[in-house]
């Protein structure tokens, strides 16, 4: 059986500390579930800054 494991970048990873910190959330105490919507969030944050640069 496979493990569902994905490996983030340590550019991934520091945006992922950064979401929590600028939500209150101490990295170092995130549960997963924290982990997977500051992830999330510093995606599509990252995506519609990217799309406002290009004019969409």
């Amino acid at each position: 059986m496979a493990a569902n494991v994905i490996i983030h970048s340590e550019e991934r990873r520091e945006n992922i500390r950064r979401t929590l910190l600028d939500y209150g959330v101490d990295p170092a105490c995130a549960g997963r579930e924290q982990k997977d919507m500051a992830d999330c969030i510093s995606c599509k944050t990252d995506e519609a800054v990217g799309n406002m640069r290009k004019g969409k």
